[in-house]
This record gives structure tokens, sequence and C-alpha cells, in this order.
């Protein structure tokens, strides 16, 4: 269930970034608020490991940690393209769509987790 569970849990971010290469700005905000999310969690797994917080314990592949530093890095770029957009939408606007993004990407983490174990 490990590929299922991960496919599952990048749809979100999929999503947006379809929407976003379309030149959509909410998805744009929407693909921030994902890539927040990621960030949180790669910081949690990062704690895990260095042995500073179980928050995200468990065992971990070489692959897994590579491929944390590849998620924190891309959604560090996407979060930093997101920034500096010409956008006219205003900024309680952007942050909703910031907390929708990372609300949605919560819930298919979650329900990944629960679902496929």
């Amino acid at each position: 269930n490990t590929i299922a569970r991960h496919l599952l849990q990048i749809v979100p971010l999929l999503l947006a970034m379809a929407r976003m290469v379309g030149g959509s700005y909410t998805a744009a905000y929407v693909a921030a608020g994902t890539c927040l999310f990621w960030i949180i969690l790669m910081l949690l797994i990062w704690l895990n490991l260095a042995g500073v917080s179980g928050d995200a314990s468990g065992a971990y592949t070489t692959a897994e940690i590579v491929l944390s530093f590849v998620i924190a890095i891309f959604a560090v770029m996407v979060i930093f393209k997101t920034v500096t957009l010409k956008s006219s939408m205003p900024g309680a606007g952007r942050a909703i769509m910031i907390t929708i993004g990372f609300g949605f990407q919560a819930v298919v983490i979650g329900a990944s987790l629960w679902l496929l174990g």
C-alpha cells in the first residue's frame, strides 16, 4: 500500500500545479498551501531523525530521506514563485486559498493513512 498511499498523498499538489500551469493565481496560492504543509511535514521527519521530536516517528529508508529533501526544495521553490506573483488578489483571498490548500492536503494525508495504512 506504500506506493498507493504516496500517490494519493500528492494528488492535491498535482491538481493545484496543473491549474497553476494554466495561469491560475488561485491555484498558485492553493499550491503554496499544500507546499507549506509538506515543508512542515519534512521538518517533523528531520526532527525525528535527529532525535529531537517523535511527532513523525517511523522507520525511514534512505530513499525516503533523500526524497524528503527533494520535496522540501520543490516546496520552497513553489512558495517562492507564488510569493513573487503579480496578482491582484486581495491579501485575505490569498490567505484563504493558502489555508484551503493546507487543509485539503492535511485531509488527504489523514485519509490516505486511514484508508491505506
